[in-house]
């Protein structure tokens, strides 16, 4: 019996090849225009759009993974679009993706996580540099992530630690230029100096601002929930990890198809 992993080896490889003959000579010039995301922005195609120009100009293949995750992104961006406009007439559609940083910073992305239920937190975060740290490091720049088993916590406590641990990491990197990005802004307020803290946090944010003066160049910064998807992951598979932290030479498991979407620069609907 074929396995449902082989069978989406399968189709992946068969999409990529009957592509690849529909181009061989036949084709001089091709607009590739797929994905309602194309039709709604005006401005940028659907995650599976970009993965067929992806192939169509550069001739990279996609794994049946990835080609899942972005098909079905477009999929649940489509039924959100059309939500959105029954529901929220009045409230405009966006698009976010995660951008790159500009040269010579790396972007540092963090996140927390909170189990309702236990209270058990966790964070998590990926540094990448300003190529988008290609398949982690094969842009030359050794680039990581970690993922931080809390215990009980706050989810704001979570973020903060988050960062922190992030910056503890980029400091052992050398890195100099950095861009932070987190998707709870209260945390980045109150990093900012611009929301007070509790008392239960100050030690933390205190780490975070001492932490940020050592940098040559240091800006943190808000995004959406989905600009930080990669973050998002590492911070949920840390309740599994042993208690601290864990650093990540490579992906782990799952994590490819998030780096992947990023760098195809895979946008999501937010309304």
């Amino acid at each position: 019996m074929t396995s449902p992993q082989n069978h989406l080896d399968a189709s992946a490889t068969s999409i990529n090849s009957n592509l690849n003959k529909l181009l061989d000579g036949r084709i001089e010039r091709v607009r590739v225009v797929a994905g309602i995301g194309g039709v709604a922005s005006n401005r940028r195609g659907g995650g599976s759009g970009r993965a067929v120009n992806r192939l169509v100009f550069k001739r990279e293949e996609l794994s049946a993974a990835v080609l899942c995750s972005l098909i079905n992104n477009d999929a649940l961006d489509t039924f959100k679009a059309m939500a959105c406009n029954i529901f929220n007439k009045d409230r405009a559609l966006r698009w976010i993706s995660w951008q790159p940083p500009d040269s010579p910073f790396c972007k540092l992305n963090t996140d927390g996580s909170r189990e309702q239920v236990s209270g058990l937190a966790s964070a998590g975060g990926v540094l990448r540099d300003s190529a988008g740290g290609v398949l982690w490091g094969s842009t030359g720049a050794f680039i990581k992530g970690f993922s931080v088993n809390i215990g009980q916590a706050s989810i704001f406590l979570a973020e903060l630690w988050g960062c922190r641990e992030g910056l503890i990491l980029c400091k052992a990197l050398k890195v100099s230029h950095l861009v932070v990005e987190m998707d709870y802004l209260a945390a980045v307020r109150v990093i900012e100096g611009t929301k007070d803290n509790d008392s239960l946090a100050a030690i933390l944010v205190a780490d975070i601002r001492r932490l940020s003066n050592e940098f040559t160049s240091f800006v943190i910064q808000h995004t959406p929930r989905e600009g930080n998807f990669a973050a998002d992951f590492l911070a949920g598979i840390g309740r599994s990890l042993p208690v601290g932290t864990t650093i990540f030479d490579f992906p782990p498991p799952g994590l490819n198809a998030f780096l992947e979407g990023d760098l195809l620069g895979v946008s999501y609907l937010r309304c």
